[in-house]
């Protein structure tokens, strides 16, 4: 009797149901609808919501099945029911492996390898690493992206990549496009040449000879992104690698002799963006965090694939350590092709940094300096720039046309300027200087004056012609250095320098 009435029930509502107007929709437009609900969803909650609103709109549902293609389960039964819904589709699946029995939910998803387009999987430390890393080595050809993150817990000691088996060449996803490691060890190394467009590995880098083989196999990367310590005095035998498509290298390698290691090995084209941090320890130096090529491996190894640079950015003060950009264009403020930061306790600007630079300068025409009163923060006594260093800072900077000077010391600032006292002949120095921009020189005297003076007399255009280019001298925030301005710069008559205070 209860039964009669709840199928009744039952029945009078889905009748009622069938009047409304959202079931006058045809399926493909529901579809459609269902489609634009659950794309950008965290989880499946949308769909699995969706279906069962109505018996209407669950055959709908379950009749596309594009919409369960994409997995965001941690259960063994939903991961399965998603599954069958999903035949034929291309698979998107992201995976945290909370439950216990993770070989068995691995197993259940590598039985549709061949129709993964995507694999996430989030992979805790008990749950066995080595064991799922085995399971999917699988024939995948159509996966184009893979994802693969270990959570370290809580006072875990930090393992190396030796601590696992070395990976082996595979071919069985040769549509893989996307790489990405966390924790994780190099589950193998992708045959070539494949199609590798992006490699992310953080966190536990392989041994260098099995990076490289990988580099070297994928001639198509355009990205790749390390972070991790990498063996510089391995006696492996690594072979320089050329990456002719790579667009943007992101590197934070420990220890700093790791990246010298790695560029000089590497072949890039000119075009390529490079984003490198350092963090120097008490045994190493910024020199050592710099790359030169090899004697045998000319340009384009290292950083010598960059030519035709047009401005410099140097800047150091603690806390923030050393921070050097190098752009392609004199007007750009916001994508350096170069910028290498490197970080200690106390920022030493020396070799590497200030001068002697690993790529080519020979076009740069501006240069910014600021260090010191960075900020604010006085720290310019805490470090010291070597003798001669500002010299040869400015012999390597031939076509420099302007040079801003930002929160330097009075000492040091007067210092930096003596090079440019020298009177200009063929073979001098900065021959093409134009313009001298000082921000914040502090403490500004008429000592400091005196040289700023030397500068002008013998570097200053002239009506009358000559080899001076100076023309303008900006002053900014000069403080008492107006009153010796207006007391000592006094022109002769003849030059054309055109002196700003603000």
């Amino acid at each position: 009797m209860v039964k009669s009435i709840l199928d009744t029930t039952a029945d009078l509502r889905t009748r009622y149901n069938k009047t409304m107007p959202v079931r006058q929709l045809p399926p493909e437009v529901l579809r459609m609808i269902f489609s634009y609900a659950t794309s950008d969803g965290k989880d499946n909650a949308d769909i699995i919501s969706i279906s069962h609103v109505c018996a209407y709109w669950r055959a709908c549902s379950l009749q596309a099945p594009t919409l369960w293609s994409r997995i965001l389960l941690n259960s063994p039964a939903g991961i399965k029911a998603f599954l069958e819904r999903s035949r034929p589709m291309p698979l998107h699946i992201a995976y945290k492996a909370s439950h216990k029995p993770a070989i068995t939910t691995i197993r259940l998803i590598t039985t549709e390898a061949h129709r993964l387009r995507s694999l996430n999987i989030d992979i805790p430390e008990e749950m066995g690493m080595e064991a799922i890393l085995n399971r999917i080595k699988f024939f995948a050809p159509v996966l184009q992206e893979l994802v693969i993150e270990d959570h370290e817990p809580p006072g875990r000691p930090p393992r190396g990549s030796e601590a696992f088996p070395r990976p082996q060449e595979f071919s069985g996803v040769p549509s893989l496009r996307t790489l990405t490691l966390m924790a994780t060890p190099l589950p193998y190394i992708l045959i070539g040449p494949n199609s590798l467009v992006n490699l992310n590995i953080s966190g536990m880098l392989p041994r260098p000879r099995d990076l490289f083989r990988l580099l070297e196999n994928s001639p198509n990367l355009e990205s790749v992104t390390l972070y991790g310590e990498m063996d510089s005095e391995t006696d492996e035998d690594v072979q320089p690698v050329d990456l002719p498509n790579l667009k943007n290298l992101r590197a934070e390698v420990f220890p700093p002799d790791g990246i010298a290691y790695m560029l000089a090995r590497l072949a890039m084209p000119a075009t390529v963006s490079i984003d490198l941090r350092v963090s120097l320890d008490y045994e190493h130096t910024i020199y050592d965090a710099f790359p030169m090529a090899a004697a045998d491996h000319p340009s384009p190894f290292g950083l010598g694939c960059f030519s035709g640079l047009r401005r410099m950015v140097l800047t150091w003060s603690m806390p923030y350590g050393l921070d050097l950009r190098a752009y392609r264009s004199t007007d750009d403020l916001h994508a350096p092709a170069l910028h290498y930061k490197v970080e200690h306790i106390v920022p030493e600007p020396g070799a590497r940094f200030l001068a002697q630079w690993p790529f080519d300068t020979s076009q740069i025409d501006t240069l910014v300096l600021c260090g010191d009163y960075f900020l604010g923060q006085a720290c310019g006594e805490h470090s010291v720039v070597e003798n001669g260093l500002w010299m040869e800072m400015f012999e390597g900077l031939p076509e420099l046309k302007t040079l801003r000077v930002m929160s330097l010391l009075k000492g040091r600032a007067y210092e930096l300027l003596l090079p440019l006292t020298a009177i200009i002949r063929p073979g001098a120095i900065c021959p093409k200087l134009e313009t001298l921009e000082l921000f914040d020189i502090v403490p500004a005297d008429r000592e400091f004056v005196s040289r700023l003076y030397s500068v002008i007399l013998h570097r200053g255009a002239r009506s009358s012609g000559g080899p001076g280019t100076l023309k303008t001298v900006e002053l900014f925030n000069a403080g008492d250095l107006k009153r010796f301005i207006g007391e000592d710069l006094r022109l002769s008559d003849g030059y054309e320098v055109e002196i700003l205070q603000e």
